[in-house]
């Protein structure tokens, strides 16, 4: 099993707490059977004008078979300024994937998300899905396409929302020698009103260095077109990132 260290240099470290979050670009980290794992840790203190404790901390975990894939993704943030909370954000992502002939897969999953300093509090869902590899597993550009439903129970400050909504995305990977590239589009429309729907759009790139070192890039835009309360319709979102791998 790899262990890696990865440092941060740039906004962004785990998976956020938010109403919709990129899992397909942790599918790949790993290919072999058996039990992986990545973590990642970060600390950050400052003290004179700014007086900040920061730890964030994420971990993947994932056990492959011939006949299934388990994988899960947790992670947490937490910060203190002037000895009081200024950030308390956590996530929980767990994965079942059954492989149906060599283009096709079933899976089910749940997820929570927490943030006590944003109007979305918490967030719990739990759906299946199937997902279709469009192109041939040892292509240098590889398609992928998934289609599911899930329920969902957001909790703001006052206020619970319950409904089910639609999951569909379309990936491409692409890995060469030295860097690799990723894009995946999610598209989550509301079962119940069609004018309220989430769109997801990242695009990932890595580079491979010498003695283990390595960068990496990330470019994601977000759209809800029906928020809640006064939060933005669009977030945009920039993570650069030194990576040590041994």
């Amino acid at each position: 099993m790899k262990s890696f260290l990865y440092l941060l240099v740039c906004c962004g470290f785990a998976l956020p707490a938010q109403a919709i979050v990129n899992i397909e670009s942790q599918r790949k980290l790993f290919s072999q059977e058996g039990l992986h794992g990545r973590a990642k840790l970060r600390l950050d203190q400052r003290k004179g004008a700014k007086d900040i404790d920061k730890t964030s901390f994420s971990l993947t975990l994932a056990y492959l078979s011939q006949t299934s894939e388990t994988l899960l993704f947790a992670s947490n943030d937490y910060a203190k300024s002037h000895q009081v909370v200024a950030e308390d954000e956590s996530f929980f992502h767990l994965r079942q994937v059954w492989p149906r002939g060599q283009t096709w897969a079933g899976e089910v999953f749940i997820q929570q998300e927490r943030d006590l300093f944003t109007l979305l509090q918490r967030r719990r869902l739990w759906g299946a899905g199937a997902r279709y590899r469009a192109s041939e597993e040892e292509a240098t550009w590889r398609q992928y396409l998934g289609a599911g439903a899930f329920a969902e129970e957001e909790i703001y400050a006052n206020e619970k929302e319950a409904r089910k909504r639609g999951n569909f995305y379309w990936q491409t990977q692409a890995n060469f020698e030295q860097t690799s590239f990723s894009q995946v589009l999610y598209y989550q429309p509301a079962a119940e009103n069609s004018s309220d729907f989430r769109i997801l759009e990242e695009f990932t790139w890595s580079l491979k260095g010498q003695n283990g070192l390595g960068l990496s890039l990330s470019l994601r835009f977000r759209h809800d077109n029906a928020p809640y309360g006064e939060d933005p319709k669009q977030d945009w979102r920039v993570t650069q990132g030194i990576t040590y791998s041994f």
